[in-house]
This record gives structure tokens, C-alpha cells and sequence, in this order.
């Protein structure tokens, strides 16, 4: 049996996106840091992580799509695909932890 190609773009896909949040994460510390030090505000950079947000759910809601396909393909194996359903829901976890502690910080 082969691994199912839509189950391993899922991986792939959910890997990428986790991938892109430490990115994103380690923007927003060097954001706060900078911000921190100068006066100006840096308004491309929170756009630019805001919209970086919005397309990392997109992928990893593509992700999770693939994966359930992949699931009911016959004569495949569906490890790919049930590691990429699990990783998936990941970044949209740390999106709202993240979110979480913002809000109860007082930033």
C-alpha cells in the first residue's frame, strides 16, 4: 500500500503552519521589544501579524479538510492523514492562548 498523497500534503500543510507560528511568535516578541525601546509605532508590522494569523487558520483548516478526505480513500495507508488531523488544531491552540494572555496582560 502507498501513503496517500492528499494525507501527506496534509502533514505537510500542518507542519508548515506550525512552522509560520514560531515565525510569527518570535515577530510579535522582537514587535514588543522594539516597540518598547522607541516611540513610533510599528502599525506593518501588527498588520502584517494580524494577517499572517488569518492565513495560518486558512492553512490549517485546509489541512484538516485533506486529512479527513484522505481518510476515506481505500488501499492507502492513513498515517500521514491522522497526523496531520492531530497538528492541525495546534496553531489554532496557541493562536488563542496567545490571544489569552494578551488580553489578560493589558497590552
Amino acid at each position: 500500500m502507498k501513503h496517500s498523497k492528499l494525507g501527506l500534503t496534509s502533514f505537510y500543510i500542518s507542519s508548515t503552519s506550525i512552522l509560520c507560528l514560531g515565525l510569527m511568535f518570535v515577530a510579535i516578541i522582537v514587535s514588543v521589544i522594539i516597540q518598547d525601546n522607541s516611540n513610533s509605532s510599528y502599525d506593518l508590522v501588527e498588520i502584517t501579524i494580524g494577517c499572517s494569523i488569518f492565513i495560518i487558520l486558512l492553512l490549517d483548516l485546509i489541512a484538516l479538510i485533506l486529512g479527513i478526505v484522505s481518510l476515506f480513500q481505500p488501499q492507502t495507508r492513513k498515517i500521514f492523514a491522522i497526523i496531520g488531523i492531530c497538528l492541525s488544531p495546534f496553531p489554532l491552540l496557541a493562536i488563542l492562548f496567545m490571544i489569552i494572555v494578551g488580553t489578560l496582560s493589558g497590552a
